[in-house]
């Protein structure tokens, strides 16, 4: 079984502030093709995926609408980092509604 890991993307909201100012649809069409050149079978995401330390997660999901489609159609592994786990000890405390959003629309199932 081939596999692909990848940590610390820390998608955001695609503003002037973000650590790696991704482009969804560049990080797709790069995904796939190492997928297909090296017959990947697992894609794993070993934490960070997004950056909640910064941005609430309905800004991030509207921002980024293509990957969020992409990471809900396939069967990856996403793995908690600091920066996906949303509680009360953050540094930017997200008001109580942004977090139902997030327990209630998270596309993607963590494994851990």
């Amino acid at each position: 079984m081939n596999m692909l890991v990848l940590s610390d993307l820390h998608i955001d909201a695609c503003d002037n502030f973000g650590t790696f100012q991704w482009n969804e649809d560049d990080f797709i069409s790069h995904l796939e093709t190492l997928r297909n050149i090296y017959a990947i079978d697992k894609v794993i995401f070993n934490g960070d995926v997004f950056e909640l330390v910064k941005y609430r997660y309905e800004d991030i999901r509207k921002a980024n609408p293509s990957l969020m489609r992409y990471f809900n159609t396939n069967d990856f592994v996403f793995i908690r980092g600091n920066h996906d786990i949303v509680t009360e000890t953050l540094k930017y405390e997200l008001v109580k509604e942004d977090q139902e959003s997030i327990k209630n629309s998270y596309p993607i199932r963590f494994a851990i």
